[in-house]
């Protein structure tokens, strides 16, 4: 009985010390390539995404499209429907730009205030677009130190908050970037002031140091080709917009908005040449 529990004593530690060299040598064969296993041939690494400025510039059609989607390269009606619902079957029309010529849903439609939500929600959608694309730039340009073409990405971002918040009032506007599912809205006093503040410092940077940056945005920049200047002479007509608007509820602060804007040594746009388009 002895020799039979030496026996099975010595077979156990065999087993166990065997079980362990097992358990070396897959794990060892696992992580030998693991890169390489775990790496995804069809995508471009992040090395390949930084070349040529892919990795920020991307981002700048989706945003640009997001505030004014105003063309669809492959011929589609994307473009002219997303635009339609956002903005033609409503402020467009309140405004009296067009008028409607139909009456969907039984004449219960934006233009005789039985909203249509999934109308309403569109401008909504074009925000996730338009922040979506914003954050990835900030992130990005947070490592890199571009002020430059955070700078641009700020005036973008802007310019399509400003129509959602003059359609539709408060918003989410300064907690949209923490990714909470429960944010505070803000006034749209509190938007235009945040904006304003954030327009006077791209500016400043573009007016700044884009002289001679060069235009690494050439080719994904639809409005100005890269071109840091134009930039900021459009942040600046956009501050004097907002100055403009705040005329009657706020005519000493909107009085001192202006004056910068105008006296700002960037310019405004004040040629067709200058025209954002």
């Amino acid at each position: 009985m002895n020799i039979m529990r030496n026996y099975h004593k010595h077979y156990t530690v065999v087993q166990a010390s065997f079980a362990f060299l097992l358990c070396v040598a897959t794990l060892a064969s696992c992580t030998k390539k693991y890169e390489e296993y775990n790496t995804n041939p069809y995508l471009a690494t992040l090395e390949q995404q930084l070349a040529d400025g892919f990795l920020v510039g991307r981002n700048f059609p989706d945003m640009v499209n997001a505030v004014m989607p105003a063309g669809d390269p492959a011929g589609q009606t994307n473009f002219i429907n997303s635009y339609q619902l956002a903005y033609s079957l409503a402020a467009d029309c309140y405004a009296g730009y067009m008028g409607q010529a139909n009456n969907w849903n039984g004449n219960t439609n934006n233009l005789t205030y039985g909203f249509n939500l999934g109308w309403v929600n569109e401008q909504f959608r074009l925000t996730g677009v338009l922040m979506a694309g914003w954050t990835r730039i900030k992130q990005a340009t947070d490592l890199s130190g571009d002020s430059l073409q955070f700078s641009v990405a700020q005036i973008i971002k802007i310019t399509g908050m400003l129509r959602v918040t003059d359609s539709y009032g408060p918003l989410p506007y300064s907690q949209i970037p923490t990714g909470t599912f429960t944010p505070a809205f803000d006034s749209q006093e509190s938007i235009y002031r945040t904006s304003i503040a954030e327009l006077g410092r791209a500016a400043d940077i573009l007016h700044e140091l884009g002289a001679n940056a060069g235009t690494p945005l050439a080719a994904y920049d639809q409005i100005y080709v890269g071109n840091y200047v134009l930039w900021a002479k459009y942040a600046n007509s956009l501050k004097l917009r907002l100055a403009m608007r705040m005329a009657y509820v706020d005519p000493a602060n909107a009085q001192r908005f202006a004056e910068e804007a105008v006296s700002h040594p960037a310019g405004l746009l004040m040629t067709i040449t200058d025209a954002a388009l």
